[in-house]
């Protein structure tokens, strides 16, 4: 998994939600993890964790969600 540059915390809650602290990050987009279908957005500080359309995963080196048989690693995992 390719750790994304200036993103500080990542971790998951007991309610099950991720916490996130984009506060000295670069504005951007940012993988979840391998072969997820949402991502983080960080802007002006702010996180916010997006979906993918249905059946696509988040392609981090494209900045794009995609088919996961697209997303490198990804081929054979998933449903």
């Amino acid at each position: 998994t390719i750790v994304a540059l200036g993103l500080l915390a990542l971790a998951t809650a007991a309610s099950g939600q991720f916490l996130h602290d984009c506060t000295n990050a670069l504005d951007g987009l940012y993988a979840l993890g391998g072969c997820e279908p949402q991502f983080l957005t960080c802007s002006g500080g702010i996180a916010r964790i997006m979906d993918c359309p249905a059946d696509l995963i988040y392609n981090e080196p494209l900045l794009i969600c995609d088919w996961r048989h697209n997303v490198v690693g990804c081929e054979g995992s998933g449903e």
